[in-house]
């Protein structure tokens, strides 16, 4: 991660925090996405759009309720998985803290923004 992302990050990352008591888990997640680990940001919202969680390595990954068969209205939240720790963030909270991240995002990356714009509609 550049040092101007770095710093725009740090500078960020205290008021996203005091959204919700686990959005750390979210924001802890993307900084290894922005930084350039095995994904880039909008091919991860392409994947969750397509309710696809993801392994950043063995230790931290998100899964997206998948086991609901098939019932949209029986999808309430992400779990994360970080270590041995899991956390549960609620799919509003998702979406509010994954619209902050792409703004995020895009201040730095405008170059993307047909990408993650189409990625953001709800499929």
């Amino acid at each position: 991660m550049s040092t101007e992302l770095q710093e725009a990050w740090e500078k960020e990352i205290v008021e996203f925090n005091n959204l919700y008591d686990n959005a750390w888990v979210l924001w802890n997640y993307l900084y290894l996405v922005f930084d350039g680990r095995k994904i880039t940001f909008p091919a991860l919202l392409y994947k969750a759009s397509q309710g696809i969680g993801y392994c950043i390595d063995e230790k931290f990954y998100y899964d997206l309720n998948v086991d609901f068969e098939g019932y949209p209205e029986d999808f309430k939240a992400l779990e994360f998985y970080h270590g041995e720790q899991e956390i549960l963030l609620p799919i509003e909270q998702y979406l509010h803290l994954i619209q902050i991240a792409s703004d995020f995002y895009l201040e730095h990356h405008p170059e993307d923004s047909e990408d993650v714009h189409r990625n953001l509609q709800l499929r």
